[in-house]
């Protein structure tokens, strides 16, 4: 699994083009895909083991629908988590993040963006 736990992910809040949004691509994708493309795309390859091109792409976003950014408290409660202090968790693509990390670290060929 990824090095970073899904949970403390969950913490931050990301709007478009935010500060946060940017301090979390630093911090949890840029060790992985490096800089993003003249897009914003952060772009990474793992080849099938016979070194062929794979034929899958996994894709996620790294911006939530939050409207102020920051942190949020995230607690879990058996096996829900909840945002405390804020409108929502921003769990959909931020557990696609953390899936895709984790798939690159098993080395599960891809092309992920």
């Amino acid at each position: 699994m990824p090095e970073h736990s899904l949970i403390e992910m969950l913490k931050w809040m990301r709007p478009e083009g935010s500060s946060t949004q940017k301090y979390f691509c630093k911090i949890y994708l840029q060790p992985t895909f490096g800089m993003p493309d003249k897009h914003g795309n952060y772009i990474h390859i793992v080849n099938e083991a016979d070194g062929s091109h794979p034929v899958v792409c996994f894709t996620a976003h790294h911006d939530t629908v939050h409207r102020e950014q920051g942190k949020q408290n995230v607690v879990i409660s058996g096996d829900i988590a909840s945002a405390v202090d804020s409108s929502c968790l921003g769990a959909d693509c931020t557990t696609g993040c953390w899936l895709i990390l984790g798939m690159i670290d098993a080395k599960v060929p891809g092309v992920y963006v």
